[in-house]
């Protein structure tokens, strides 16, 4: 569970990759703003140009996204190509029928979601003190549990 793909480099998701390299994992960013990825460059994040390219061959792929439409978007723009063992953890405030729909729409693929929302604003995740309110499969929380620890603070 080392290889990562994080979509979305914002405010947020830069602070939280940050202490994923820190930790030792392999990271892989994108976002359509590349001018966020560049500083997270220099860090050990490898830049990426597409969602395509971003959750290829990955263990877990995590956004951080402006709202539930984009994330949904995404989901069903990369299913098709995700790794069969991959869990996909959605960091984003969505509402929860987007959350409900993106996770059947994903088992039904035979893969495995969980939505991890956030609290701390940008000063937790530039701290490492997020706290991540997960719902999803248990087991499937369980093995990616270290990684939220990197992040946050409370799970």
């Amino acid at each position: 569970m080392k290889n990562i793909g994080f979509i979305g480099l914002g405010n947020m998701g830069s602070k939280m990759v940050l202490h994923l390299l820190s930790a030792g994992y392999n990271v892989d960013g994108f976002d359509t703003n590349e001018i966020v990825i560049d500083p997270l460059e220099n860090k050990g994040l490898v830049k990426r140009h597409s969602l395509q390219e971003v959750v290829l061959n990955k263990d877990i792929v995590i956004t951080m996204l402006p709202n539930g439409q984009v994330v949904e978007n995404v989901v069903k723009e990369v299913a098709d190509i995700l790794n069969n063992n991959v869990i996909f953890i959605d960091c984003s405030t969505i509402d929860v029928n987007t959350a409900i729909n993106i996770n059947s729409f994903l088992s039904q693929k035979g893969l495995k979601f969980l939505d991890a929302p956030v609290s701390g604003g940008t000063i937790g995740a530039d701290n490492g003190t997020l706290t991540f309110m997960v719902g999803g499969n248990k087991e499937t929380y369980e093995k990616i549990f270290p990684i939220l620890e990197e992040m946050g603070s409370k799970s």
